[in-house]
């Protein structure tokens, strides 16, 4: 990033938590390693393997920018259809053939699977789920 931001230009990203701080995708996560093991579900954690602010702000000083600033942000996100999230992103991510190519019955009760994981955070509008992330800004 350092290399193609702009001379005195700025960088701004938002970067995942810790996987435990989106119960959408840890329930995902836990029950996809149930099903198809550890190593196919790697890509989960992977995805939050910049948590760290102190390892997230190194990273970038060592990259060459400076007045690194990190805001920690939390919001609800809402989705009205469980169901439909569910079977939406499935057939988004990178075991989608595997799944495709499962059991119906098998692949209704990884999704029963999933909903319970989800439990405490559904209510009468669908599902509403709490994601944090590092909201970073820095200049080049």
């Amino acid at each position: 990033m350092a290399r193609v931001t702009v001379p005195d230009g700025r960088l701004a990203i938002s970067i995942w938590r810790e996987l435990d701080r989106y119960p959408f995708f840890r329930a995902f996560a836990d029950v996809l390693e149930s099903f198809f093991g550890e190593e196919e579900t790697a890509s989960f954690h992977a995805s939050c393997s910049l948590a760290d602010r102190n390892r997230l702000r190194s990273l970038l000083t060592d990259a060459g920018f400076h007045n690194v600033h990190i805001r920690l942000e939390a919001t609800m996100a809402p989705y009205p259809s469980i169901d439909e999230l569910i079977s939406g992103y499935l057939a988004a991510i990178p075991l989608a053939a595997e799944i495709a190519g499962m059991k119906d019955k098998d692949r209704l009760e990884m999704s029963q699977l999933i909903i319970t994981s989800l439990g405490d955070y559904l209510d009468d509008d669908g599902l509403a789920a709490p994601m944090e992330c590092h909201i970073v800004t820095a200049d080049g």
